[in-house]
């Protein structure tokens, strides 16, 4: 059976938003120092935060597209305009469902998508290798993917993203409601261009805990992960300290990260409500903190 992969907790942000808040240039070779936070850059620090869960999010919801293949191949064709793209299946026994050794990919060179101005350009490839699966949808059950992003690039009207790198993926659930899910890898690379802005950055080292379920929508998530990008024009690493706990599709009501800075300074994201954050900042790392500010979910969404 197919077995769905859980989509939950901070809200789905436009795809390109996502972009701006978190890039890169290639290899897990970010070429940014370590940020000195400060009451001026701490909003946007706590904005990439979100970006970085944002991304995770959306790439575990482009997974679960994936496997779906084995029981629908056909869903893998895609309508090229022009150029080319080259899928290969990979489904081992038992066929038409997701299980150990399956794989697929898809590769496209410059395919177009819709006709003319409006069209959006692919080009790269990604691809999946399911590592363990066991079980079924709605009782107990268990899997593994290894997901890759090879220079896979969208170029649209008025913008353009690329994206290179990858994730493993493992989900779990012993009673088909309460999912559980991890996703951990070296280093996601993304380069957005729109508005005639570029921006770049890296993802890395990062490891992301959640849990979701199905019939009260609670969830809840942890994340630590290395960003560095042109958003906030440094690296910092963000460490979760206390789950983050809501109902989806809200933001979270509890739940506190560290991020830490240049020289050991800390900027520490309280959650307050499913509306309100507090940041708390202690730029040298002396226990006094230097300036706390009320924010809000909805504007920490917002900051590009």
């Amino acid at each position: 059976a197919h077995m769905e992969v859980p989509v939950t907790g901070i809200r789905t942000l436009p795809l390109l938003a996502i972009l701006v808040l978190i890039g890169c240039s290639g290899g897990g070779s970010d070429g940014y120092a370590e940020l000195t936070l400060t009451e001026q850059n701490a909003q946007s620090v706590a904005a990439q935060g979100v970006g970085a869960l944002a991304v995770l999010e959306q790439t575990t919801g482009m997974v679960d597209g994936f496997s779906g293949v084995f029981a629908d191949p056909e869903m893998l064709e895609v309508p090229c305009s022009s150029g080319q793209a080259a899928v290969t299946i990979n489904d081992m026994v038992p066929e038409g469902e997701l299980s150990t050794g399956d794989s697929a990919s898809i590769r496209f060179m410059s395919c177009g998508i819709g006709l003319g101005s409006d069209a959006v350009i692919l080009s790269g490839a990604i691809s999946f290798v399911v590592n363990e699966a066991s079980g079924s949808e709605g009782g107990p059950f268990s899997y593994s993917l290894t997901v890759s992003f090879d220079d896979f690039s969208m170029a649209l009207p008025g913008g353009s993203f690329l994206v290179d790198g990858g994730f493993t993926m493992a989900v779990s659930s012993t009673d088909g409601t309460t999912l559980t899910s991890l996703v951990y890898g070296d280093y996601l690379t993304i380069v957005a261009q729109g508005e005639g802005v570029t921006f770049s950055g890296t993802l890395s080292e990062f490891r992301e805990e959640r849990t979701y379920n199905n019939d009260t929508w609670a969830y809840s998530y942890e994340l630590q992960a290395t960003v560095a990008s042109s958003l906030i024009g440094g690296k910092v690493v963000y460490h979760t300290t206390a789950p983050f706990t809501g109902t989806d599709p809200d933001a979270p009501d509890t739940g506190s990260m560290d991020v830490t800075g240049a020289n050991g300074g800390i900027l520490t994201i309280n959650a307050v409500d499913s509306t309100d954050v507090q940041l708390v900042l202690d730029s040298d790392a002396d226990g006094t903190p230097e300036a706390t500010i009320n924010t809000t979910w909805a504007y920490l969404d917002s900051v590009q």
